[in-house]
């Protein structure tokens, strides 16, 4: 108001104006609370804020008898629209008495009493309180407290929650608290205490990709993001896949109820293959000792190996090898089991190894009184690296010869030792030894570290590489999430874990493992600064016709979607070469007949695999020569049609016989051609003069399109009729669950009678303690509802002695389905059972480790009591 007057009155004009000023204008009452001017007396006459200037004053010149507060800055006069100044001042006086009085009452009825001290404490740093620029310097600019606070402020500072953008690194931590409770972090939002995103906005970034089963080129294109594959070294892109019943990333899942050794084969090669066209060179594969995956490990054994602990990757140039490991961890526990088992008494050279040797040493150990004890809980190994805790740091390592000749020549040498005792059965001697899958796994990873450690340092800037790196850690880290997210709810489906994973992948490493895990949390690396500030896809909120076009403009689905080759019309291999064909073939052209043969429709189906949207070297170089090789077959029908016949030559070797446990065979014949010289110099000649600019992408294009073709001979061999769809075993749900209950019964009475026979025979006994089960043995659905409905008293077989029945019965099954005649089981049933191939085979796989005499007896008495 004091700047409308004039700074000078000498005129007429002046003092009018003056005069209507003053006319409009109210002098400011100041703030005469009571409460106000009783604390003021308390105090000085002047009021100082946080930054020590003086801010408001004390005015008694106009009425001395009512003082008033006045700002430092007050102009003693408002303007005319300023005229409720009063009112809302006295507006404002209420709502503050009633805000405090509800304070009072919330303090009364929910306060708590401190003592004089914390009293103090308290009031001194609410008086000391800085300004928030003062907060922000205390930090760096790119810390999480900064970055943090100033997201609360201008979150707080927002009319409309939704126009808030939220920090990528506040995105991580929300997600790692709502991972922790949901609840919870409802309450801390709902509170008002932190401003949070919502449950919505969250969901969006963690469903961002569509939560599934199986592969997908998103999260390809999330892996190659996460590993920086374009600026990384080349040392860094060697990875190891972690098996349990198929990274520090989760990359790929499958729901499942019962597996098989040879299923997994399947899944296990297409994921290398999606990595290796990601840009990162799997060298490894970690498991732990299930029977599952032996069996995977035994179809990849080479023919020059006395052990299967390597194969060659088929995707890889120059033959490069995949090792196998078995996690240490699980074997040191096995190895422990088979210390304290009472079915086994080790023995080597002469001398017993007892677990009571351990437990008596320990207890005489405790005994010895003043603190001096040999082996103490407290020791050097506790609070420093031992020398096999140290890294590697050169290929000449003393460790590794001590591995080489000191422990693997002892386990030689424990062998042998035992296998020189000629008075005893094989199936004794086995009770003197380590179980054959605790040395096959021993064995299998001494083997196959002792080759990858000196193939690791020959990369140029490879210094060091830590062993505990090969272990199962950050998978069991990863289970352990998916348990802590469910909270009592500990075993999630298959829904919500697929939904899980995807939410744990946007995570990254923020997520804590739970502190009581069986895994170290010194090995876990966490997520840098500048990872978790990076930007992260968001799901868009579109609906109707608009998601329609967003998603087909989308730049992923756009590719996925356009091509400029027609699609081949399915016709199965199994028809393509036969006399059938000839009349199909008569009205249809040329074209048509090559775009239907398996060969152009394998090459089809790499031409239009996802995976060429990784923008990687290997996965545009695979993608222009399968458009090159496409666009060649077409115009070279005789050619096409002798190369397919050559391929499909080779590929009839592996034709299986049977349709149950023969697959085994099946997929390890196939895997012995697909890596063998004569196989890959027929495609490489092949694709030589098609497409030779990118030989070393040659690979994975002709083990891709191999495969192919492949498994559509597998399709037809294995045609499923609509009678038997549901279950590839030809039995319903009930009847697995009827078959596992019953198989129980038949080692349990085997066992009891020949426990009543006055000549106890041990070596059987031994042998039917092998068909049940045991602590590594797969849980299937089957398993798990035998043992819901255990009330004590049933007996459980293991996975490949149920396998056993399962190819009984279905043999037994082949016989009743005839007309109702009268059948006898052991002059008609029981010699087709004998010979069937698929019995055979699984009890060749069961009594491996038995003697021959033993096996034929068992066998006999098996079959009859079955």
């Amino acid at each position: 108001m004091l700047g409308l007057l004039p700074t000078l009155v000498n005129s007429c004009a002046k003092l009018k104006s003056v005069l209507d000023v003053l006319d409009v204008a109210y002098v400011c009452s100041g703030n005469s609370d009571h409460q106000f001017l009783q604390q003021w007396h308390y105090n000085a006459s002047t009021l100082h804020g946080l930054s020590g200037n003086k801010v408001a004053v004390l005015d008694d010149s106009l009425f001395p008898e009512h003082p008033t507060i006045r700002h430092k800055q007050c102009e003693m006069l408002l303007p005319g629209d300023a005229a409720g100044h009063p009112k809302e001042m006295k507006r404002k006086s209420l709502q503050l008495s009633r805000l405090k009085a509800k304070i009072s009452q919330n303090c009364e009825a929910s306060g708590v009493m401190v003592d004089e001290g914390l009293h103090s404490d308290l009031k001194a740093i609410c008086g000391n309180l800085p300004d928030s620029a003062d907060v922000l310097k205390l930090n760096r600019n790119d810390s999480f407290f900064n970055i943090f606070w100033q997201q609360q402020m201008q979150a707080a500072a927002k009319k409309d929650s939704r126009t808030m953008r939220w920090h990528p690194l506040m995105i991580h931590w929300c997600l790692s608290l709502r991972h922790k409770s949901n609840g919870a972090y409802e309450a801390l939002r709902d509170s008002g205490f932190l401003k949070l995103p919502s449950q919505r906005t969250l969901r969006d970034y963690t469903h961002y990709i569509e939560a599934k089963c199986g592969f997908s080129v998103q999260v390809d294109c999330m892996l190659q993001k996460t590993a920086k594959v374009d600026s990384c070294p080349e040392r860094d892109k060697c990875v190891i896949l972690l098996v349990d019943e198929i990274l520090q990333f989760p990359y790929v899942h499958f729901a499942c109820t019962n597996l098989c050794g040879d299923e997994m084969y399947d899944p296990l090669w297409e994921a290398i293959w999606r990595i290796e066209n990601c840009g990162l060179k799997v060298l490894g594969l970690t498991l732990d000792g299930a029977s599952v995956n032996r069996s995977l490990v035994k179809l990849h054994q080479l023919q020059t190996d006395p052990i299967p602990y390597r194969t060659i990757n088929p995707f890889a140039e120059n033959n490069r090898y995949l090792y196998f490991f078995s996690d240490v961890p699980h074997l040191m526990k096995t190895v422990r089991n088979c210390f304290m088992s009472s079915r086994r008494s080790l023995w080597c050279k002469g001398k017993n190894i007892w677990w009571s040797h351990v437990k008596k040493f320990y207890e005489e150990d405790s005994s010895v009184g003043l603190g001096l004890r040999m082996v103490p809980k407290l020791n050097h190994g506790a609070r420093a690296l031992k020398p096999f805790q140290m890294p590697y740091l050169s290929p000449t390592d003393f460790r590794l010869k001590w591995l080489k000749e000191v422990f693997l020549g002892y386990l030689k040498d424990w062998k042998s030792s035992v296998e020189q005792r000629r008075e005893l059965k094989k199936t004794e001697q086995n009770l003197l030894l380590l179980s054959c899958e605790t040395r096959l796994g021993l064995e299998m990873t001494c083997m196959s570290f002792l080759e990858l450690v000196p193939y690791l340092f020959s990369m140029p800037d490879v210094q060091s590489f830590l062993s505990q790196r090969l272990c199962q850690d950050p998978l069991e880290r990863f289970f352990g999430l998916q348990r802590q997210r469910g909270g009592v709810h500990e075993n999630p489906n298959a829904v919500e874990f697929a939904k899980n994973t995807q939410a744990l992948r946007v995570m990254k490493s923020v997520g804590k493992s739970s502190s009581f895990g069986n895994c170290r949390h010194g090995l876990i690396e966490q997520a840098s600064m500048d990872e978790l500030c990076e930007p992260l896809p968001k799901r868009r909120r579109t609906s109707g016709k608009r998601s329609d076009l967003a998603r087909s403009s989308h730049p992923t689905f756009s590719a996925l979607q356009q091509s400029e080759f027609e699609t081949p019309t399915l016709v199965s291999s199994s028809e393509s070469h036969h006399s059938s064909l000839s009349a199909t073939c008569a009205e249809a052209t040329e074209k048509e007949v090559i775009m239907g043969s398996t060969l152009y429709r394998a090459m089809h189906a790499l031409l239009e695999a996802d995976t060429k949207i990784l923008n990687t070297s290997a996965s545009v170089a695979v993608h222009a020569m399968a458009e090159s090789v496409c666009r060649w077959l077409i115009t070279h029908p005789k050619e096409t049609t002798s190369m397919e016949k050559k391929v499909n030559s080779m590929l009839q070797k592996c034709k299986p016989k049977s349709r149950s446990l023969k697959q085994h065979q099946m997929w390890s014949c196939y895997h012995k051609l697909r890596i063998s010289s004569e196989y890959a110099t027929v495609w490489k000649q092949f694709l030589d003069g098609i497409a030779g600019e990118n030989p070393a992408h040659f690979p994975k294009v002709y083990q891709y399109v191999g495969h192919f073709m492949f498994k559509e001979k597998v399709k037809s061999h294995y045609a499923i009729d609509a009678a038997t769809s549901g279950n590839a075993d030809g039995l319903t749900c009930s009847e697995m669950y009827a078959l596992r209950y019953s198989a129980g019964y038949v080692p349990r009475t085997l066992r009891r009678k020949l426990e009543k026979c006055k000549k106890k025979k041990i070596e059987l006994l031994n042998c039917i303690g092998d068909m049940l089960e045991s602590d590594d043995s797969v849980q299937s659905d089957s398993t798990n509802w035998i043992k819901c409905v255990d009330r004590g008293g049933l007996t459980f077989v293991n996975s490949q002695t149920f396998e056993l029945f399962l190819a009984m019965e279905l043999e037994v099954r082949s016989h009743l389905q005839g007309p109702g005649k009268p059948v006898n089981f052991l002059s008609d049933i029981a010699p087709n059972v004998k010979n069937n191939e698929d019995v055979l085979f699984c009890w060749s796989m069961l009594s491996s480790s038995w003697d021959e005499e033993s096996s034929k007896t068992l066998f006999k008495m098996v079959v009859i009591c079955g």
